[in-house]
């Protein structure tokens, strides 16, 4: 319903700063189109694309495209759900948003941003993408959402509030002390800081623009 899954968008104060962090980590760069006014990149690995956005908004936003967004709206009604914002019409470019149970925006454009690299990098020094994981106290409520929306495997994960309350990007890491000092030579800092973790099992960083960073083993 909500179409193909297009970034996951990070609000950034410094366009350049962030697209150089995850340029050093060994992510792969993507043409941007011309539809934003503000500064936009796009850094990609695999199963991951990161827009970056030099605009204050609602951080981090899980972004997704389809044809027909003005449908979607009246889908949406029809199933109860609300949508936050829209803006539709024969002249302008057509695109909603809404919210899911945990409080995460998610927001459906009328088509790409971006031309997604052609080989994005499996791996970067981060290890491989998993997930983005949100902070939530009722699962269940997680799984009526998505079950409503026809989506049978969600593009997030979802984690106990004891464990971090902010949405973390996770990736699964086997080698954290090579990891770690990677990341230490290229001036990041990061250590265990997760609840019901055992220190050994994972490692916490920040990106630029505030985004909680998880390497689990």
């Amino acid at each position: 319903m909500l179409g193909s899954w297009l970034e996951i968008a990070l609000s950034t104060d410094d366009i350049r700063a962030s697209c150089d962090f995850y340029e050093q980590l060994g992510f792969g760069s993507a043409v941007t189109g011309d539809i934003w006014t503000h500064h936009y990149g796009v850094m990609a690995c695999g199963g991951l694309c990161l827009g970056l956005h030099e605009k204050r908004q609602p951080s981090p936003t899980v972004v997704f495209t389809r044809e027909n967004v003005a449908g979607l709206a009246r889908e949406l009604d029809a199933l109860g759900i609300a949508v936050i914002n829209a803006r539709l019409g024969s002249e302008e470019f057509n695109e909603l948003s809404l919210r899911d149970p945990s409080g995460l925006v998610l927001r459906v454009l009328e088509a790409r941003s971006f031309s997604p690299p052609p080989a994005p990098p499996a791996l970067t020094a981060l290890g491989r993408f998993e997930s983005l994981s949100l902070p939530l106290r009722d699962v269940a409520a997680a799984e009526a959402f998505w079950q409503r929306l026809g989506v049978a495997t969600p593009p997030v994960a979802y984690h106990a509030l004891k464990f971090h309350d902010e949405p973390l990007l996770q990736f699964r890491q086997p080698d954290l002390a090579q990891a770690q000092s990677v990341l230490s030579g290229l001036g990041i800092d990061c250590a265990p800081g997760l609840g019901g973790f055992a220190p050994p099992d994972h490692l916490l960083l920040t990106s630029p623009e505030g985004q909680p960073i998880a390497l689990l083993a």
